[in-house]
């Protein structure tokens, strides 16, 4: 369930977004609220938006709400993002593929023992693309994972 968001207005411009219920209470500490939660005067609720769908490079930035057909609607803006948040990313995105090409590595150790029954050479050549993974040319966004044999 998207929690409900809210907007303080002034006249008819937005003063304060996003607000949500818990802060709005905290403003009124000596007042009751009806369950479900109605919005003092002064406030209204805003329809929430989904983040839209950013690449690694962007952020989506919550900016206001503005009036459509008498809805109140939350906005989004893309921008890019800094070097250092692009960076920081690739880094995490790097350790999380690292991550699971290892798991991948360990779950197949036992193919490499003396008396395993498989095709010793089809998973050394498997557990070896699995380490050249970090070579290729899209890593870590861009990974070409190799099938088991």
């Amino acid at each position: 369930m998207t929690a409900r968001i809210f907007l303080r207005l002034e006249g008819e411009e937005v003063a304060e977004f996003p607000l949500y219920e818990r802060q709005i209470i905290a403003r009124f500490p000596e007042t009751s609220f009806p369950i479900p939660f109605e919005a003092p005067e002064g406030y209204e609720e805003a329809l929430p938006v989904a983040q839209p769908l950013i690449d690694y490079w962007q952020n989506a930035i919550s900016r206001t709400a503005v009036l459509v057909d008498g809805i109140w609607v939350q906005q989004w803006d893309i921008e890019d993002a800094s070097s250092e948040e692009v960076s920081a990313r690739t880094e995490a995105k790097a350790a999380e593929v690292r991550s699971e090409r290892n798991a991948e590595l360990a779950s197949s150790d036992w193919t490499q023992i003396w008396d395993a029954t498989c095709d010793k050479d089809a998973w050394a050549e498997y557990r070896q693309a699995l380490r050249d993974i970090t070579s290729q040319p899209g890593f870590p966004w861009e990974i070409g994972w190799p099938e088991k044999p």
